[in-house]
């Protein structure tokens, strides 16, 4: 990897004063602030933090009547998501203290709530590192932070349900990689040997790619599990629990299905969150083509789940909730023996293609023009606020040793 000076450059809300100006201020006039800025040089040190850190400083001013009920403030930093760069942030007092700290692995964005802050001064900082390469120099990265007042809910016992959704499957891929490490590509081999192993068929022909399904919701997606039934033979004992939040700060939990623990990976797996279907597709007529049949389902997705990228839609929204399920502590028991892993509000999981077991076998299958459906929560097992937004689908091209999408009549032709 290429090394580079570093330089970083900032550009800030408001203008820059020939003197210091005064930090501004979230307040209920004033309730969002943003600034920008680019890494390019070394990536940083999250505990020493001296030239390779952005920081800026912000205050807070609520009246006394602003309610303890509300949420307080968030503070947030976003880039474009490659699955290697990582940014991570720390917010503290005017005095150093520190008050929150986001700074976990794999994602598009940290982000922190400050519950009832309380008026003062307060400091950012966002430092950059390297998830499989650390000190080495970073690629250019652009990067928003924003400070937003986020008012809460009136307490009340009504349950707030999450709303999972799919995003349009992508990234596709007839080849393997390292595993958790994205990169590099071997499009010699397209199904790992694990796959090959423990699939009966022993595919040789896999279709990967990225599946990510979001929450969209009233409230978090919170699935709990105790790791005791893991080392026993009943299946019964694998229950997972479904923990359904209210504002007043009460919970119900429902059994929501089983949960698998894969020896292979070494953790537990929810294999009823996601599915993919792949069906046949007729271009000119823009829909499927025979019976609707798909020609292939892949093996439900077993996720552990997290957030990893915050949508687009929630920046600068309220609502959302901080990055809270990350990995790898989503493998390791919250409260004694039990594991508790979810999605927050705004936030979505992604399955990268390059894991072992995301794929469907396309082994044999005739090249052409299919469409793939992936689907969230397809047993309906976890309780949602609606479950018709659930799919989401993209047209691709299996052609021999390729795939592509198809999203012209261009594309369409090429696909022979």
């Amino acid at each position: 990897m290429r090394r580079i000076p570093l330089l970083l450059a900032v550009t800030l809300v408001a203008p820059i004063a020939t003197a210091q100006a005064a930090p501004p201020t979230v307040s209920e006039d004033t309730p969002l602030l943003t600034w920008s800025g680019t890494f390019e040089g070394p990536a940083g040190d999250t505990e020493l933090c001296v030239s390779s850190c952005w920081s800026e400083s912000f205050t807070v001013w609520l009246p006394e009547t602003f309610a303890p009920t509300n949420r307080g403030i968030e503070v947030a930093v976003r880039w474009d998501y490659d699955g290697v760069t990582d940014l991570d942030l720390i917010v503290r007092r005017a005095s150093g203290e520190e008050l929150a700290r986001s700074a976990a692995l794999d994602s598009n964005a940290e982000s922190v709530i400050l519950p009832d802050p309380g008026n003062g001064a307060y400091t950012i900082t966002v430092v950059p590192t390297q998830l499989f390469f650390p000190g080495e120099a970073i690629e250019p990265v652009d990067f928003e932070v924003l400070a937003q007042l986020e008012p809460g809910l009136d307490a009340s016992s009504t349950p707030l349900l999450p709303n999972l959704t799919s995003l349009p499957p992508h990234n596709f891929h007839l080849a393997t990689a390292a595993n958790l490490v994205p990169f590099p590509e071997n499009p010699l081999v397209s199904c790992y040997a694990e796959e090959t192993i423990e699939d009966p068929a022993h595919p040789t022909r896999c279709l990967r790619f990225d599946q990510t399904i979001a929450n969209v919701g009233d409230g978090p997606l919170e699935m709990r599990f105790e790791m005791r039934g893991a080392a026993t033979p009943e299946t019964s004992d694998d229950r997972l629990v479904q923990r359904i939040h209210a504002a007043d700060g009460s919970f119900i939990d429902r059994l929501a299905g089983t949960y698998e623990f894969h020896t292979a990976h070494a953790h537990v797996h929810y294999r009823e969150f996601g599915q993919s279907m792949l069906f046949p597709y007729d271009w000119a007529l823009q829909t499927r083509a025979g019976d609707g049949t798909p020609a292939r389902i892949g093996n439900k997705v077993g996720f552990c789940m997290i957030d990893v990228l915050l949508l687009d839609e929630y920046w600068t929204a309220v609502g959302n909730g901080a990055r809270t399920r990350t990995f790898p502590t989503c493998n390791v028991p919250q409260e004694d023996d039990t594991m508790v892993q979810g999605i927050a509000v705004g936030w979505a999981d992604v399955y990268g293609w390059n894991l072992a077991d995301q794929f469907i076998d396309v082994t044999d299958l005739a090249d052409g023009i299919y469409e793939l459906q992936q689907i969230a929560n397809p047993a309906s097992s976890v309780v949602e606020t609606r479950y018709d937004d659930n799919t989401a689908s993209t047209i691709i091209c299996l052609l021999a040793d390729r795939v592509f999408e198809v999203v012209s009549n261009a594309d369409a032709a090429s696909c022979i």
